[in-house]
């Protein structure tokens, strides 16, 4: 898929950090009758982070600052693939560590999450051996949520079916 003739905005990079999965919060009822939710600590360090490492990535302008800003508004294809170091621990969730790293890098790389239409993610390796990383690649796209050309109708009860959208090979991760 192209925008007048140029290819879509598209941005790589990495952090050498080990993936920590996302963390429900925790709601506890207080004396008196209050509420307070307790978000669990290790998520939250992980995504300040990454948030601290993706920035310095900009400052050093090893992410390019002129198409961060082009995809800063864009929806959004992010394709995320992790290694990590499973010592002291134990295997994580893949999905998981896809939400702490996208939570990580709101308000840097996009302004809200609800703007990545697609994110998908793959564990490469894990285990007490394996050396920690994060590769990211996003895309920006320019179809939004509902601009899907041909929405198949539903037949006969069964739920509708999105067509996917007409992809340049070159935008499907190595994964």
């Amino acid at each position: 898929m192209r925008t007048e003739g140029r290819p879509l905005p598209r941005i790589e990079f990495v952090l050498e950090l080990n993936p920590v999965p996302w963390s429900a919060p925790v709601v506890v009822r207080g004396k008196g009758g209050s509420i307070r939710t307790i978000k669990p600590g290790a998520s939250d360090n992980y995504q300040k982070a990454v948030a601290v490492e993706t920035k310095a990535l900009i400052e050093a302008d090893l992410i390019d600052s002129m198409t961060l800003s082009m995809l800063y508004e864009m929806n959004l294809d992010i394709y995320f693939r992790f290694w990590r170091s499973t010592s002291g621990g134990k295997p994580a969730d893949t999905t998981n560590m896809i939400k702490s790293t996208e939570d990580g890098l709101e308000r840097i790389i996009f302004a809200n999450d609800n703007q990545n239409v697609a994110v998908s993610g793959c564990t490469v390796e894990q285990g007490p051996d394996v050396e920690p990383l994060v590769a990211v690649r996003i895309v920006g796209r320019v179809q939004s949520h509902g601009d899907i050309d041909s929405r198949p109708q539903p037949t006969r009860g069964l739920r509708p079916v999105v067509a996917p959208t007409q992809r340049d090979s070159s935008d499907i991760p190595d994964f």
